[in-house]
């Protein structure tokens, strides 16, 4: 009985590290396509697009580098 309930919890725990992994995973798609979204409105234009989305443009730079978004694509 109780390697069945260790292998539940065990299940349970992995369980829950993949429902975390899915959402931590749409929220970098979500916000990647959102970024994407404005740099091709302002034209590439990061200072533009950084005050569209309200942040600094050291702020969009740092969420650019992180999602391998390339100024060049927007040009």
């Amino acid at each position: 009985m109780n390697v069945l309930f260790l292998k539940i919890f065990v299940l349970s725990g992995l369980i829950d590290a993949l429902l975390f992994l899915k959402k931590l995973l749409e929220k970098h798609t979500n916000e990647e396509q959102y970024i994407r979204k404005i740099l091709t409105l302002c034209g590439g234009n990061i200072s533009a697009a950084a005050k569209q989305l309200n942040i600094s443009r050291q702020s969009l730079q740092y969420h650019m580098k992180k999602l391998a978004i390339q100024k060049e694509e927007f040009i």
